[in-house]
């Protein structure tokens, strides 16, 4: 990673025949979409934060600095703030990024964009060599896309959509092009039963989470404690149920 970010010189490791540039030096002048940041190791966390104090940084196996002008969008589905307790994020660097914050709630909480992404996805799909020329989205198959709970988000969509248009046996997505996982809420017992027993399972879970993170001043570790619930499994359902601190918004 820190090869790819910040590039090698020449004999750095093994394979590394020649010097190489990497993402931050090529981006000069413009922007670099950190996708994921939570992932970063401990040793690019360092290179990062340095690149962002003092806009330098050296090449792995490199003696002199490079300097760069660069702007910084980084993106993550995962609690840093939690992470930086954890001790597996340094806070120094959480700081340096934390300039502009937007938070994009999970595409569950957003039922009413599902239809244009799909849209959007299919046109995409359709300009793929050697892609059938499927044109549109059936409305039982469009409502059952709306009614699933994404838990992999806007990008569990797309693929959902590609699939579907492989899968397609005409002009318009069917339910039946489908993926298992989506279809699945339309089987036994009809899927608005299911869904809605989901939904109301989540929504008092999320009460009940909210309640006790209200008590602790969103102290995880207290509210975990409270609840009688493994922090892990907290800090999890804290980001699937897309809860946050509105105080500090």
């Amino acid at each position: 990673m820190e090869s790819a970010l910040f590039g090698h010189e020449r004999g750095a490791f093994t394979g590394a025949d020649g010097l190489q540039r990497g993402i931050f030096e090529e981006a000069h002048g413009g922007t670099v979409l950190l996708d994921e940041v939570g992932e970063l190791s401990p040793g690019a966390q360092v290179s990062l934060l340095r690149v962002l104090q003092d806009g330098r940084f050296r090449r792995v196996g490199g003696v002199d600095e490079v300097a760069v002008d660069v702007r910084i969008i980084a993106a993550t589905n995962r609690d840093l703030e939690t992470l930086c307790q954890e001790g597996a994020f340094r806070p120094d660097l959480l700081y340096r990024l934390n300039a502009v914050t937007i938070e994009l709630p999970p595409l569950r909480q957003r039922p009413e964009e599902i239809a244009h992404l799909a849209r959007h996805f299919l046109s995409l799909a359709q300009s793929s060599p050697g892609r059938p020329g499927v044109r549109d989205i059936a409305p039982p198959a469009m409502a059952l896309l709306e009614r699933y709970g994404w838990p992999g988000n806007v990008r569990e969509l797309r693929n959902v959509i590609e699939r579907a248009v492989v899968m397609a046996r005409s002009e318009t997505v069917s339910v039946e092009d489908l993926s298992d996982r989506v279809r699945s809420m339309d089987t036994e017992g009809g899927g608005d039963g299911v869904q809605d027993f989901r939904q109301r399972i989540q929504r008092h879970e999320t009460e009940l989470i909210l309640e006790a993170l209200r008590a602790s001043a969103w102290n995880q570790t207290e509210a975990a404690r409270r609840l009688n619930m493994p922090l892990r499994t907290m800090v999890r359902k804290i980001q699937s149920y897309g809860l946050r601190d509105r105080r500090r918004t």
